[in-house]
């Protein structure tokens, strides 16, 4: 079951409560998918890397959602408590179970995530402080005034120099765009170079390049002016910017995420983007040529989730996407991108239910937008929202009809839902924007 360099070596018993671990919040996804990387009892690097994204997910949770791990952890009843004793070694179950009881004990008394407090028997308190004797008051001594120095005057660098600046003197000369490379250490040097010969792009791209890496604007870049040297469109140019900040996003994560591009294997691939070990994923990026509401655009967004759905079953998306996924198998395999949960050979049908686990990449100022209408929709259309496994009430009943428990559990499940289907690419519309505006300068003759 699933992608076999993933699974390899794994029992049944693993295999079984991997399978079941239905994890409750985006903590316990995240633990799932640091316990399902494919790392063997040789790789101690990864083992130490994982050890290592553990210690700091522990540290760092709120009290309930500690506490709630913890109880699942504890519990040889509860599957993921089963696929964490199954997947690591006794000594590091021990190390991250006494992390997580100090981290929710430490919440309890207010004293940061990590301390064990003044309750804890071991923890010797300080002294008490010694009572001055009586005598007189000494008088205050007066503070003496503080000279603040002066700042000194902010230095303002002088402007770009024009494009015509770099040229050689003499005839007028044609400059030239060397062809963007895709990726590794070159795509930096080829945005340097590129901006040398364009003063107005180094002026757009200035203020990107001080809050975004570099490397991940560099490649974004490349790619968005192979765009215009092929005649492509201005919103196509910001489209495949955003899935290069994807890219970069995903693999900072920590995540087996490693996503692969499909259009690599088939240009214009259909319904998806990105594969990777835990989902596909697919970038969509509207209102980057003209400008539009966010709420215009956020509907956008949500009607084309629901045609790879199959919420909408006059569309032949969801069968034109699981038939180039098969056909596409072996490729994404050899790139280890193949969703680990997903069955080793699926049928067509089987796919068609599987792209519902697809999550959808949007600018950064557009996830909430995004998520709010989904679950709108979601509310609203049952037949939409009977699709999915995790969040089905029946056709028939109407979530506002249910007690206040029971639409706190179904809110908890629908938040859940939008949190995993709609992520952020990492960069906003208008540094989109920008991006492929500097890149049309640089394929301009």
């Amino acid at each position: 079951m699933g992608n076999p360099q993933a699974s390899a070596g794994h029992s049944v018993e693993w295999q079984g409560a991997y399978v079941t671990a239905a994890p409750e919040d985006p903590a316990q996804s995240q633990l799932v998918s640091q316990l399902a990387r494919p790392i063997g009892a040789s790789q101690t690097r990864e083992q130490a890397q994982r050890v290592d994204a553990l210690r700091t997910l522990f540290s760092r949770l709120d009290p309930s959602t500690s506490y709630r791990l913890y109880d699942r952890l504890d519990s040889s009843d509860d599957s993921l408590g089963q696929l964490f004793h199954l997947t690591l070694h006794h000594t590091t179950r021990a190390s991250l179970m006494n992390i997580l009881n100090a981290t929710r004990h430490g919440h309890d008394r207010g004293i940061g995530p990590v301390s064990r407090g003044t309750n804890d028997p071991k923890v010797v308190p300080p002294p008490p402080r010694p009572v001055p004797p009586p005598g007189p008051v000494p008088r205050p001594q007066q503070p003496k005034p503080v000279v603040v120095p002066k700042p000194p005057k902010p230095v303002i660098p002088p402007p770009p120099p024009p494009p015509w600046s770099t040229w050689p003197p003499g005839p007028p000369q044609t400059p030239t765009v060397s062809p963007p490379p895709g990726h590794g250490s070159g795509v930096l040097d080829y945005l340097y170079d590129q901006l040398t010969r364009s003063g107005r792009a180094a002026a757009m791209l200035g203020g990107l390049m001080l809050i975004l890496p570099g490397e991940a604007v560099a490649a974004a870049i490349a790619a968005a002016t192979a765009v215009f040297g092929e005649g492509g469109t201005f919103a196509r140019a910001g489209e495949v910017a955003a899935k290069e900040m994807l890219k970069w996003t995903l693999k900072q994560s920590g995540l087996p995420w490693d996503p692969f591009d499909v259009n690599e294997i088939r240009k214009n691939f259909p319904g998806i983007d990105l594969m990777s070990l835990i989902r596909p994923l697919q970038v969509k990026i509207f209102g980057i040529g003209a400008k539009a509401s966010k709420f215009e655009v956020a509907m956008r967004i949500v009607n084309a989730m629901e045609s790879l759905y199959g919420g909408k079953p006059w569309t032949k998306l969801p069968m034109t996407t699981a038939r180039a996924l098969l056909d596409a198998r072996a490729v994404i395999n050899q790139h280890g991108a193949w969703p680990i949960r997903w069955p080793a050979n699926p049928t067509v049908d089987q796919l068609q239910v599987l792209i519902r686990d697809t999550a959808f990449g949007v600018p950064n100022d557009l996830v909430v937008e995004v998520r709010g209408a989904l679950g709108k929709k979601l509310a609203e259309n049952a037949k939409f929202r009977e699709l999915f496994p995790e969040l089905r009430l029946g056709s028939l009943v109407d979530p506002r009809t249910l007690s206040r428990a029971d639409q706190g559990r179904w809110a908890e499940r629908v938040s859940n839902f939008l949190l995993t289907h709609v992520v952020g690419v990492g960069v906003t519309t208008d540094q989109l924007r920008t991006m492929a505006a500097a890149a049309q300068q640089l394929a301009q003759p």
